[in-house]
């Protein structure tokens, strides 16, 4: 081991200690998350009012290879900075309901980015950066070893080698971030690509949530009354939806097994351009793309959570993704509270990501999400938290001790309890809008997750390792926009660019080696 390895070994075990402590530092709780079941419902729990609920936003971030701390700018360095001095709302100090407690998140790490018996410099600047995390008193979690294409399709065994592998990594406390082990209990899919097999290994493994199955495209649900976190001890009525609308696997029972979705996200209408700032005609710019429903759904102007798919897909400016998001928090206040969990990726915001056209500056997109978390942290309900203690809070929720009966409103104005259409039930109903923005109704959305059959294989090297995996040909259909994403994002690993949409291929290796089959724009990396 070389001097500069053992000094950044030294380091990096101090670092694990430190973060042990990080409970206190940051008022973080450590304990082993409970899982009571919670059955799916578009009311928030505990028989509460929504307008007694805290509105949890969690800005999440995936795969986070981009440290920030080399010759590119921003990433992971950028994320921890902006957030380290935040806090949430003062409220009336109920820990309960985390009033004042530090803006946090979770980061959902992908291991390969710091493997290797003998890392380079941007690994161990990816570790460094993810340890940092984790001391700050982010929820680490885990996106796989590998990353790999064709989940849908994966065996058993495949999902608890990559799932277990990730978080052996990660509490390593040498060769990883030293996290502790029951910190770990958190997933989420590459590509959000899932099947039965994966919730399985989750199971099996002790994890205790999932955040990768996509809600709210009901024909019912417009913003205002996505459903909130549930376990699956009947399975998940949103993966239903899709199911029946898009194709793709419906989900086995799972009992006391969180299921945290990620609710898509309303396009703003031209009606309130001025209110958010934003210039006129967005919902028909991006229609014009003529992005795959899976982006976009012109019909509904519902578009994924998802920052590669608005910052890159949609070609979005910086004005128009904070307008975006904030339009969306301002439905959801006006609606059931139900939490926002919107999925980033740290490279996006990093000085060699030159995938958005429409925010070409890094430092732009960067105040695409400064602006927008300023913006949440004025309402005084807002609270933004890791997933992990969203979950938290839904187990043994407690009403905001500040909290305000709308003048004239019922107990719960956006109170419904039934199954989405076409899943188990009757079917839901909608509520109007309880005063959310103009426009704000829609109807049947888009599910940016396209499961399918395969229709190709490769094989990929890794070292002197050689991995076949099955690509989807949902895969194929994306990949060319996000190769280019990763071509220009990843300083040591280079991606080609597709010449066809139609036969997935990959690329060659690089030092460590090459490992993906392909890569979705439009889902987490």
């Amino acid at each position: 081991m070389g001097l500069g390895k053992s000094v950044f070994v030294a380091v990096g075990v101090g670092l694990a200690a430190r973060s042990v402590m990080a409970a206190e530092v940051t008022g973080e709780s450590r304990a082993p998350l409970a899982s009571p079941g919670v059955a799916w419902s578009r009311s928030p729990p505990g028989g509460l009012a929504s307008w007694q609920v805290p509105e949890f936003v969690a800005i999440t971030f995936d795969d986070n290879f981009t440290s920030g701390l080399g010759d590119a700018k921003g990433g992971m360095t950028w994320a921890t900075t902006f957030m380290r001095p935040l806090a949430n709302p003062a409220g009336l100090a109920e820990a309960g309901t985390f009033d004042g407690s530090p803006v946090r998140t979770s980061f959902y790490f992908t291991s390969f980015y710091i493997e290797g018996d003998t890392m380079i410099p941007q690994d161990m600047q990816n570790q460094l950066s993810w340890r940092t995390a984790y001391g700050d008193g982010h929820e680490p979690a885990d996106h796989t070893r590998l990353h790999a294409t064709g989940g849908a399709l994966f065996a058993l065994a495949q999902w608890i080698d990559e799932i277990q592998v990730c978080k052996q990594t990660l509490i390593d406390p040498v060769k990883g971030i030293g996290a502790v082990p029951t910190d770990i209990v958190g997933f989420r899919a590459p590509y959000l690509a899932y099947n039965a097999n994966m919730f399985a290994a989750l199971v099996a493994q002790g994890f205790l949530y999932d955040t990768s199955i996509a809600s709210c495209y009901d024909d019912v649900e417009d913003g205002t009354n996505c459903a909130w976190p549930y376990t699956l001890d009947e399975g998940s009525p949103d993966a239903v939806v899709f199911a029946r609308k898009f194709g793709g696997p419906t989900i086995d029972a799972y009992p006391s097994f969180w299921e945290a979705p990620l609710s898509a996200l309303v396009v703003p209408p031209d009606e309130v351009a001025t209110q958010y700032q934003f210039a006129p005609g967005l919902r028909t710019r991006i229609a014009a793309l003529g992005l795959a429903f899976f982006f976009y759904e012109p019909a509904t102007a519902k578009i994924q959570p998802v920052d590669l798919t608005m910052f890159q897909n949609a070609q979005m400016t910086s004005a128009e993704v904070t307008a975006t998001l904030m339009y969306n928090l301002d439905l959801h206040l006006a609606g059931n509270r139900a939490p926002i969990v919107i999925v980033a990726h740290s490279h996006v915001y990093a000085s060699n990501f030159a995938a958005a056209s429409g925010a070409p500056d890094y430092l732009d997109r960067q105040q695409a999400i400064e602006k927008f978390v300023a913006y949440a942290l004025t309402k005084p309900v807002v609270r933004m938290r890791p997933v992990r203690d969203i979950l938290g809070w839904m187990q043994a929720p407690v009403a905001l001790k500040d909290a305000v009966r709308p003048e004239g409103g019922l107990d719960d104005a956006r109170r419904d309890d039934d199954a989405p259409s076409g899943a188990s039930g009757s079917g839901g109903r909608a509520s109007d809008g309880g005063g959310a923005p103009t426009n704000a109704r829609t109807d049947a959305g888009s599910n940016a997750i396209a499961r399918t059959a395969p229709n190709g294989s490769c094989s990929c090297t890794m070292g002197d390792k050689t991995e076949k995996t099955s690509c989807a040909f949902f895969v194929a259909v994306f990949a060319f926009s996000y190769l280019a994403s990763r071509a220009s994002g990843s300083a040591r690993r280079s991606y080609p660019l597709w010449s066809t949409l139609r036969r997935p291929q990959c690329r060659r290796p690089t030092r460590r080696g090459g490992r993906h089959c392909a890569e979705s724009p439009a889902v987490s990396p």
